[in-house]
């Protein structure tokens, strides 16, 4: 059944025919896909609607997005244009694994047709790929206005703690935190919890000094199958390792904890707890101080923090998504913070891994520059008003003036307050590393990612990052071997194809530039920088068909997402066609892409690069 006529509730109208929302006479901004939601909602108020339902009716057969990611930010969307709650709605109420149900009164165009029965069940979620304003509008507005996890740690001998042993003492230097076994007997849905944990003792004894901590991704790899410690210890170059056990049922949870000798794997100290989830934040400072004890460190006062277990928990499943950091997961870790903040907007942690996630897509332009930076800007200032020690959100608040901003002497004052706050933050080395680059200060970004691969030995992302200097600094030969040794220990992570496909490029190897630049297209699909890549490329190769394909690719792409301005100015130029890059480098620098703050550095520009526009619009950009 089609909605015929204008439709109230509570002080909303619905004006189907002319697209609009109205509350209290004045339009309500709300993009195309929430209203079609909205309107299916309507046409059977009271009654669910399935989420395959609201496919068909919303999401055509040839619609290229993620259907199950595309409606769960349709639906925040909606709630934040109606000011509705998931946890307390008044309008649209969650059906979980079925559906939607709009439960609000009608008060005039009321429309209702049968329920059918719908139990399929869900099919599981596709690749991503994010629109443009997820949560922005919500994140924005509210931002005008878990002191990361909490922990525990457990003794494996009974009632017991025990003393580090002087000698053992004086090695510890450096410490890795293998994952907290689950033990849960629901261990399939509280996986996050225990993997947060984790993340939080990681990033609590980072702030111990002189403790090198390694960073969660290196140990991750190396815990399935669980490898012996000793064999752990020398992968990671560690002299010591954390490992231990989760239990929690309902609102409380019991931790054990060990520190062990890596050369040895010998028990060095041990410790249970035994707390209400309303405790958990407490715990932190007082495991960590205990720890710090017996390795010969002290811990600076803190202040006891409290945060509402609900909101706690948001923030919990948040940074457990934000840790997979593929596009899918960061849409589902900005559901998550936003319900954090939610419920407790005073809540830090959650700001901060928003503005993480924003800033991220930025960059990766999955998000128009503006939507997605100034939303990251919002969440980390927000995040830093609530905490001033948040490295992360002084990380955050960084990439935003590096990148969007051009700010580039606020983004290295961030960057280094972030670093100095927590010496231990691998990404907040690897993003000042990167910085570095862009302002050709490359024996400083190199002693920089060299930190950031010491922390994470075994991140491809940083170990990626080291080639992406090596091409930025012309070391074409350097950089082409250097990725191959990355891709042959991760063979599936596209940076380190896409970056390997940019030196072939330099080397007029086409086909294998074209050849790295597929291997980017088939993990993700349809990103605007592997096209522009590959045209550029077949460009240079002389193909002009394929890169007049690619432009038109890019011209289609544009309907349904971002595309950076910047692709299309490098196809233009490989093409030979200055003007039209010239125009597009013009638009980049309206946008803001965050692309423009390699203009200066990328070789694929070649004789446009000694055009007097082109120079200007460099300066426009304030490179050095």
């Amino acid at each position: 059944m089609v909605v015929a006529g204008r439709i109230q509730f509570d002080d909303f109208e619905l004006d189907p025919d002319g697209r609009a929302l109205y509350r209290a006479g004045s339009r309500v901004k709300l993009q195309q896909q929430p209203f079609d939601v909205l309107t299916a909602l309507l046409e059977r108020p009271g009654r669910l609607m399935s989420r395959d339902e609201l496919r068909q009716r919303v999401w055509p057969a040839d619609t290229f997005v993620d259907f199950d990611h595309s409606l769960n930010i349709s639906i925040n969307k909606l709630r934040t244009a109606l000011d509705d709650s998931a946890e307390h709605p008044r309008f649209i109420e969650t059906i979980p694994r079925r559906g939607y149900r709009f439960i609000g009164t009608l008060t005039k165009g009321a429309a209702a047709a049968p329920d059918p029965e719908h139990t399929d069940e869900l099919s599981p979620p596709r690749t991503t790929r994010p629109r443009r304003n997820i949560g922005v509008a919500y994140v924005i507005g509210i931002l005008i206005a878990i002191p990361i996890i909490a922990f525990a740690i457990a003794s494996l001998r009974p009632g017991g703690q025990r003393p580090v042993e002087a000698a053992a003492r004086e090695r510890v230097r450096s410490i890795a935190v293998m994952p907290l076994d689950d033990l849960s007997p629901d261990a399939a849905s509280a996986r996050y919890f225990a993997d947060s944990m984790t993340d939080a003792l990681i990033t609590s004894l980072a702030q111990l000094p002189d403790i090198r901590v390694i960073s969660r991704t290196s140990v991750v790899s190396l815990s399935q199958p669980r490898k012996p410690l000793p064999e752990i210890a020398a992968t990671l170059g560690v002299d010591s390792i954390v490992e231990g056990t989760v239990v929690r049922l309902g609102n409380r949870v019991r931790i054990t904890a060990q520190l062990v000798d890596g050369a040895t794997d010998r028990h060095l100290w041990a410790r249970s707890y035994d707390r209400e989830m309303r405790d958990v934040l407490a715990l932190q400072h007082e495991v960590t101080t205990e720890i710090a004890s017996e390795i010969g460190r002290r811990v600076a006062p803190s202040a006891p923090s409290a945060v509402k277990p609900a909101a706690f928990d948001e923030y919990l499943r948040g940074r457990f998504a934000w840790n997979a950091r593929t596009e899918t997961a960061m849409g589902e870790a900005i559901e998550h913070f936003i319900r954090a903040t939610q419920l407790d907007p005073s809540y830090a942690p959650a700001y901060a891994g928003l503005a993480d996630c924003y800033a991220t897509l930025g960059y990766l332009s999955n998000l128009v520059p503006s939507d997605g930076f100034q939303a990251a800007r919002a969440a980390a200032e927000r995040a830093l008003r609530l905490d001033q020690t948040s490295a992360e959100a002084h990380a955050s608040l960084g990439y935003v003036h590096f990148y969007y901003d051009w700010d580039f002497d606020a983004a290295e004052r961030e960057l280094r307050r972030a670093l100095s706050l927590n010496p231990s933050y691998a990404t907040g080395h690897q993003w000042y590393a990167v910085f570095l680059t862009a302002m050709s200060r490359p024996g400083e970004a190199r002693a920089e990612i060299e930190r950031a691969s010491g922390l994470d030995p075994l991140s491809a992302a940083i170990s990626t990052d080291l080639g992406f200097q090596l091409y930025y600094t012309r070391e074409y030969d350097r950089a082409v071997h250097h990725l191959n040794d990355v891709i042959g220990r991760y063979p599936r992570f596209p940076l380190a194809h896409l970056w390997l496909g940019r030196a072939y490029q330099q080397h007029n190897r086409f086909a294998d530039a074209i050849a790295e630049f597929d291997a980017v297209e088939r993990a993700l699909p349809d990103w605007p920088v592997t096209v522009a890549a590959t045209g550029s490329a077949a460009a240079w190769a002389g193909d002009v068909r394929t890169a007049r394909h690619t432009l038109d690719r890019l011209h289609g792409l544009s309907k349904q997402r971002y595309v950076t301005a910047y692709g299309y100015a490098l196809v233009h130029a490989a093409l030979g066609e200055h003007d039209q890059a010239i125009d597009w480098l013009e638009r980049g620098v309206e946008e803001h892409t965050p692309w423009m703050v390699w203009l200066k550095l990328d070789p694929r520009w070649g004789v446009l690069s000694s055009d007097p526009r082109f120079t200007r619009i460099a300066a426009r950009v304030g490179l050095p």
